[in-house]
């Protein structure tokens, strides 16, 4: 056999050979993403911590991130709670995490309820809390936990508790001069929030079963200076409820007989001045693409343009109707800026 042939033979083979590698590890990757996708956790979920098992099977609620409320020593000792959300697969238990602490600390534990829970989130209009402390006639005190704490970094010890799978409970935690507090939801539900066409898509899942929920709903509220029930949806044989798009939704309550489960809508940061809202209602964006004629010109030369409109729909494109108004400025112009354009002419949207 003549060596060119051979060497063709041999090369093709090769480009087979990488081609099938590349095959597999396409494959290898697309399952990996198929795994990573699989542990996206509902926005209720973000403190849980997952419960150490080799053969347990990921579901919604699986997290890396720890229950913890932090305490910070000293004279300026502070402290932060808020909202912990626990699986019912979860261990019943939270980490006393700080920095600078050294002493016995009393961790009180009170059985409370969904109404004490809103009350407790319920903020003004700067997102400071309007009820930081619950009434005491709603919460009925269980047991006290003590701890010894003993730490010059962020980590700390983890304090189990005589939590149900599903309730709602009020955690008072003081040591030395320092005083914190948080609410655990614990629930054997989960669910995720999505952003559709100008509405909530909620999808839920039992952790224990790991089939989506085909009862209950999802209801949702504003907390500023009150409490407003917005709108209630209830969940279909697929686990999904829709509702209304509305930038003024606090946080949804999933309710599915005496389960209670709570989504951080665009309510995530109180009592500071941090402010991000993950759903928006849909505005219509318009895309605007301009051309010249060529990209560098003499001085007196004529500039010929055209721009194409579209109406952009979640990547659906229409024609926009109306008159589209054109300004070309010498030098750079930003909104709010006086400079005045040298060229100014509106155009027909049929024209472009």
């Amino acid at each position: 056999m003549p060596k060119t042939l051979f060497s063709n033979k041999l090369l093709l083979v090769l480009i087979l050979l990488f081609f099938i590698i590349g095959l597999v590890g396409v494959n290898f990757s697309l399952d990996k993403f198929s795994e990573k996708d699989k542990t996206e956790v509902s926005k209720e979920q973000q403190q849980t911590q997952p419960q150490e098992s080799d053969n347990r099977q990921d579901v919604l609620g699986h997290n890396v991130q720890r229950p913890e409320i932090y305490i910070s020593g000293g004279d300026q000792g502070y402290s932060t709670g808020g909202m912990i959300a626990l699986a019912s697969t979860d261990e019943p238990a939270v980490q006393i995490g700080g920095y600078n602490i050294s002493g016995s600390a009393e961790v009180a534990l009170y059985e409370a309820n969904d109404d004490v829970l809103l009350d407790y989130l319920t903020h003004d209009k700067d997102g400071k809390q309007t009820k930081k402390k619950p009434d005491e006639s709603k919460i009925r005190y269980i047991t006290t936990v003590k701890q010894d704490i003993n730490t010059g970094k962020n980590d700390g010890p983890k304090v189990t508790l005589p939590l149900g799978d599903k309730g709602i409970w009020y955690l008072k935690i003081k040591l030395g001069s320092t005083n914190a507090d948080a609410f655990i939801v614990r629930s054997n539900i989960g669910t995720i929030a999505k952003e559709g066409d100008n509405e909530y898509i909620f999808w839920g899942q039992n952790f224990k079963t790991k089939r989506s929920i085909n009862e209950g709903v999802a209801i949702l509220y504003n907390l500023q200076d009150g409490r407003k029930e917005l709108e209630r949806s209830s969940f279909n044989s697929e686990g999904i409820a829709k509702a209304r798009l509305t930038e003024e939704a606090d946080i949804a309550l999933v309710a599915q007989n005496d389960d209670r489960a709570v989504i951080p809508v665009n309510l995530k940061y109180l009592n500071t001045s941090y402010s991000y809202r993950t759903f928006k209602e849909k505005v219509k964006q318009t895309r605007y693409f301009i051309f010249t004629d060529r990209p560098l010109y003499k001085p007196g030369d004529i500039v010929y343009f055209k721009a194409i409109l579209r109406d952009d729909d979640d990547a659906r494109y229409t024609i926009p109707n109306g008159e589209a108004l054109v300004n070309i400025y010498n030098g750079y112009y930003y909104e709010g800026s006086n400079l005045q354009p040298d060229f100014e002419r509106s155009y027909l949207s049929a024209l472009f």
